[in-house]
């Protein structure tokens, strides 16, 4: 990978997404940001992000959706696909077993200023 890494955050709440990006942004990644899964697409295609972080409020059929879809299209098929879960949905979830069908979750707190006390392993595979 050459340069910062790209990140797409796909948020229901655009102040949250911003308030997220903004904190990835002053660490180096460079970010973009979206809404809702049409729009997420079209970011995904266009920025051509290593790492996708999906808002795990978003309804569960819109993140299996967007998470099935980045996974089918050519040009996303490889991109890094992680669940920001603010409730721990390890719980019933079998070894190996990804929920929404991402890569990986990371399970919160996210708060309403956009940080989060969470810790997951997905900043390795960065």
């Amino acid at each position: 990978m050459k340069g910062s890494p790209r990140i797409l955050i796909v948020h229901g709440s655009p102040a949250v997404a911003q308030k997220l990006a903004g904190v990835l942004a002053l660490a180096g990644h460079q970010v973009t940001t979206a809404s809702a899964v049409a729009d997420a697409l079209q970011q995904a295609k266009a920025a051509k992000p290593d790492l996708v972080l999906v808002d795990g409020a978003l309804a569960h059929a819109e993140e299996a959706d967007l998470c099935q879809r980045l996974k089918n299209a050519a040009e996303t098929a490889f991109v890094c696909t992680v669940l920001l879960s603010s409730a721990d949905r390890r719980s019933g979830v079998r070894p190996g077993e990804r929920p929404s069908g991402a890569d990986d979750y990371v399970v919160g707190p996210h708060r309403r200023d956009g940080s989060t006390g969470a810790q997951g392993n997905a900043s390795a595979r960065l």
